[in-house]
């Protein structure tokens, strides 16, 4: 990922000093294909005075360690997701930065996805009504072999991979609700899982991710008089998109969205904010509260029975 958005990150105001690697041989390779310094290990980095801020986009099983080493050599971060899966982890990283007077963001790049902030803009105007019920699937083929299971191994997986965004989806649509119960209706390995979880306000969400089937990305809000949905197809290219919302007559209204700020343009919007946020000229885009929220129902879906 880091390779794919470089471009996004040149085209803000933050200069990029240099790449780490616990690989010389990877990091030295990607140095020398986007022309910037490789800094040697991530220790190294991280002790380099001249470096402000970081972006960590290593394994996710890394991101607990270099957070906190990175917050403690002073640098404002910016971490790929998840950021950690262990809610009470979570707390004491915001707490650290909070302490040290740091920017600590997750890389929840989604959130600026011209169809998202449309389907966001629908549910909130309560045009329908509330939210009663989500219906929310994010799927793709990853393939098998050598890195699969690496990913695998370094900590990935469906829940962590993918269902990292439906989490903070869910969150984002329940508010300043809170999780009641949380039920593991399926989970036949890492590659996949489908979860439902009961809000206290009465809000239900059903979820489910899968690592091995094509494409299927159909996100859905039913409301008390209509519902809201996206199909998002592949969410990292630039396209043109639509917001479909249908009411208790079953008349079909078609959003147009532009496809100006899809793809690419999402993750130079995540580090423009990461850059006004350190500035303090802007609000952070994710907060401290909701992003140990998604590490709370990360965690309690992981440790849920199956039933």
């Amino acid at each position: 990922i880091a390779s794919k958005i470089f471009s996004s990150i040149q085209s803000t105001p933050f200069e990029v000093i240099g790449v780490s690697s616990d690989s010389a041989e990877r990091g030295n390779a990607f140095a020398l294909l986007h022309r910037v310094s490789f800094l040697g290990s991530h220790q190294a980095a991280l002790q380099n005075s001249d470096a402000e801020a970081v972006y960590i986009s290593t394994a996710n099983h890394h991101h607990p360690i270099l957070v906190e080493e990175a917050l403690k050599t002073n640098k404002h971060v910016l971490c790929e997701k998840p950021l950690v899966l262990d809610p009470d982890l979570a707390a004491k990283l915001f707490q650290l930065a909070k302490e040290r007077n740091l920017i600590l963001l997750e890389g929840l790049m989604y959130r600026f996805h011209p169809q998202v902030v449309a389907l966001f803009k629908e549910v909130q105007s309560l045009h329908y009504g509330l939210p009663l019920k989500i219906n929310a699937t994010f799927s793709f083929d990853y393939g098998t072999g050598e890195h699969f299971n690496r990913r695998i191994l370094n900590g990935g997986g469906a829940l962590p991979d993918l269902g990292c965004y439906l989490v903070d989806f869910i969150n984002l649509i329940a508010g300043k609700q809170t999780v009641e119960s949380v039920k593991l209706t399926s989970m036949a390995s890492v590659r996949s899982f489908s979860a439902t979880v009961h809000f206290t306000q009465g809000l239900t969400a059903e979820i489910r991710s899968s690592m091995n089937i094509p494409s299927l990305n159909t996100w859905e809000v039913l409301c008390e008089r209509g519902s809201i949905s996206v199909n998002r197809f592949n969410p990292h290219e630039e396209a043109a998109t639509t917001v479909y919302s249908l009411n208790q007559e079953s008349e079909l209204r078609e959003i147009s969205v532009s496809k100006e700020g899809s793809g690419l343009a999402q993750f130079k919007a995540e580090f423009l904010d990461f850059y006004h946020a350190i500035q303090g000229s802007e609000t952070p885009f994710i907060s401290a509260d909701e992003c140990i929220r998604n590490a709370h129902l990360l965690n309690s879906i992981f440790r849920a029975k199956y039933s």
